[in-house]
């Protein structure tokens, strides 16, 4: 590569984003992080989940820690979650949405990056095996709450859900609803696109720290990197011209609840649309296609070509 395509190449890439489950945050592999963020200036957030630092920590404890030029923000620890902790760079500014955070194994950041005039929320979940399904319920619903939000969002996490859709060999019953509730929301999950097939967890050749994006636009690159040490590797996400004009929203698809739909009244309408359809079909057909007397008759062409556009519209309507 050229000195001037290196350059332009790093010029296009001055903001990132990262994940990494680090499966107990001690004081060691904070040093792996800070170590990490020293050499990858780009990086201006960095989640970690599975802290696993306690409700009321010793003062010398690794949970007071915090990367030269960044802050922490952290998810409180409670029973039965793992704790996840967000490094975010001072130049950013940053505030909590606990609106949009409906599970102990999610949290939301709403950010505004150096130089942009949009925000961004960074949404960074972690869901235990062992949760209930009534907490997965709600991270469920945290997606969909920061797909409604019109800004652009990336969510990062370990979520333990395996899919096909994701890049994974193997599917699971948390992989589909995730998969779900992902394409109904209108995110990419960018594993797929990016790194189809590439591990997260070695270990188990599973996929299952996932980034997900309602921009995929704005993504230059998605690397997964064994630089930081633990049962999981890390993901970087490289935005490439992220400058978006003030009033660039992301508009949310509109959702129909199917389960809950009036057939019997939809079956009605239609019948009654099919009806006039078919009688300004007619009307169209007698102006514009050939006829021909025979006997007082149309065409036989004219007529299997009027019945073969009735037979089509009523069954594109059924």
């Amino acid at each position: 590569m050229s000195k001037s395509k290196a350059k332009h190449s790093r010029a296009a890439r001055l903001l990132s984003i990262g994940f990494w489950n680090c499966n107990c945050a001690s004081h060691h592999k904070l040093d792996a992080v800070d170590s990490f963020l020293r050499v990858r200036p780009d990086l201006l957030a960095f989640g970690l989940c599975e802290t696993k630092h306690p409700t009321h920590p010793l003062p010398l404890h690794a949970c007071k820690r915090c990367p030269a030029g960044y802050a922490a923000w952290r998810k409180p620890f409670a029973e039965g979650h793992a704790g996840i902790a967000v490094f975010v760079h001072k130049s950013v500014v940053c505030r909590e949405r606990p609106d949009l955070s409906c599970s102990l194994h999610t949290y939301v950041l709403q950010c505004r990056f150096p130089g942009q005039s949009t925000d961004f929320l960074l949404a960074f979940a972690y869901r235990w095996p062992q949760s209930s399904a009534a907490d997965w319920q709600q991270m469920l619903k945290s997606i969909r709450l920061t797909s409604a939000a019109s800004l652009p969002v990336f969510w990062m996490g370990d979520f333990n859900a395996r899919s096909p859709s994701f890049g994974d060999i193997k599917q699971s019953p948390h992989g589909k609803d995730l998969a779900d509730r992902f394409d109904s929301c209108g995110f990419s999950v960018l594993n797929s696109l990016l790194r189809n097939g590439v591990a997260t967890r070695p270990i188990s050749s599973s996929v299952l720290d996932l980034a997900a994006t309602n921009r995929p636009d704005l993504v230059a690159d998605l690397s997964i990197s064994d630089a930081l040490t633990s049962d999981h590797r890390s993901l970087i996400v490289s935005l490439a011209n992220t400058k978006l004009p003030p009033q660039q929203h992301t508009v949310p698809r509109l959702q129909f609840l199917w389960k809950k739909a009036n057939w019997k009244e939809f079956t009605k309408a239609t019948d009654r649309l099919a009806v006039d359809c078919l009688s300004e079909l007619k009307s169209i057909a007698e102006q514009t296609m050939p006829g021909g007397a025979c006997g007082g008759q149309a065409s036989p062409l004219h007529v299997d070509a009027r019945r073969q556009v009735e037979d089509e519209v009523v069954a594109q309507i059924r």
